[in-house]
């Protein structure tokens, strides 16, 4: 260690002065690093955490099955016996019953206005 003492640069510190504020320099970076990092993932907790609360309050409140019409009941149960019912609520509420020229019982979870509009299709509501 004498001779890095020894040896100096042009302006006079010597490069045992050097490497020592290099290296903390360089530890003072990676502090920083470190910091921004526990920062980043406090913060991707918080969004998260308020992600969900807010997917709750959004979420509707699920109505009891007492509000379906006895017909449209019916009309699954025979479809279900028959082995025409198409399922394609994904767990959610049913919100449509569709009857395809095949006879085929298709229940949804989107609104038959948001169907039409997907497909370009005309709606016929008996109502």
């Amino acid at each position: 260690m004498d001779i890095l003492q020894q040896l100096k640069y042009e302006d006079g510190i010597t490069i045992g002065e050097a490497l020592n504020v290099s290296v903390t320099g360089f530890v003072v970076v990676l502090l920083i690093l470190a910091l921004l990092a526990v920062l980043v993932l406090l913060l991707s907790k918080a969004v998260r955490a308020v992600e969900s609360k807010t997917k709750k309050k959004a979420s509707p409140t699920p109505k009891s099955e007492q509000t379906e019409s006895a017909p449209a009941k019916r009309l699954v149960q025979k479809s279900k016996e028959n082995g025409t019912l198409i399922d394609a609520t994904h767990g959610r509420k049913t919100m449509s019953i569709i009857i395809t020229d095949s006879d085929n019982v298709v229940l949804s979870y989107m609104e038959l206005k948001q169907i039409s509009a997907r497909f370009g299709a005309e709606v016929f509501d008996d109502e």
